[in-house]
């Protein structure tokens, strides 16, 4: 189980990632000495933003056999415990079960996430394409958006000089931290993994779909059997 946070940030960087480098902290601490069925590896990346997850990036290309055969989950924690930070959103894109993803949410605040979406290019996902099933991440959106910014929360000191202390909501942080921990006693404990195929599936195949309509109909990704020995 890789968990995972950057280390490198814009000015005091508190929100992007101090907290998230704390909630890492926190969360090593809780789970060291205990009979894990799954090992806990704890990672902090450089080269987040001016290297565009450069860390993450060497670390999937020099420990691809290693993570191909042992890895069974990557989660990023980026940006939590924002002010302003009310609504939680999850990023998963890997054939994690929708239900157990908001299982952590609705037993820390009651209710599901605003939203789960597919996760683009962002959290230091680096390593898609190793076999790794489980690919997901927390963000906090705000109850109403005041800038454009797109990270710590919506808040718009994201990568200014202004992301300091005063920036951080304990409570959000707290909250957070539950979440993560909800999900890794799942992942650490429990032999079986959440993953929900038919669903992971169903996605792949509707991407599929949509790019098919989007492209040149002369180049067709339906299965080619002409020809081909039954």
């Amino acid at each position: 189980m890789l968990l995972s946070s950057h280390y490198d940030s814009w000015h005091e960087g508190i929100t992007d990632n101090a907290t998230g480098n704390a909630l890492c902290l926190a969360l090593a601490a809780l789970f060291h000495g205990q009979a894990l069925i799954r090992g806990l590896r704890i990672a902090f990346w450089p080269g987040h933003s001016n290297g565009r997850y450069a860390g993450s990036t060497w670390y999937a290309d020099h420990y691809r056999s290693h993570l191909m055969h042992k890895c069974i989950a990557h989660i990023n924690v980026d940006s939590p415990g924002c002010m302003g930070g009310s609504k939680l959103v999850i990023n998963a894109s890997g054939a994690e079960s929708v239900a157990w993803l908001n299982q952590a949410i609705i037993a820390t605040t009651g209710e599901p996430a605003d939203r789960v979406t597919p996760l683009g290019k962002g959290a230091d996902q680096s390593f898609w394409g190793l076999g790794i099933p489980l690919h997901f991440s927390l963000r906090e959106v705000p109850e109403q958006r005041q800038s454009l910014s797109p990270g710590s929360g919506g808040g718009w000191w994201w990568h200014t000089e202004k992301d300091t202390l005063d920036k951080v909501d304990e409570n959000n942080l707290w909250r957070d931290f539950l979440v993560y921990q909800h999900w890794l006693e799942s992942l650490l404990f429990e032999e079986r993994l959440p993953l929900d195929a038919l669903q992971y599936l169903t996605l792949m195949n509707d991407a599929l779909m949509q790019l098919q309509n989007e492209i040149d109909p002369a180049f067709s990704i339906e299965p080619f059997t002409s020809g081909l020995p039954r």
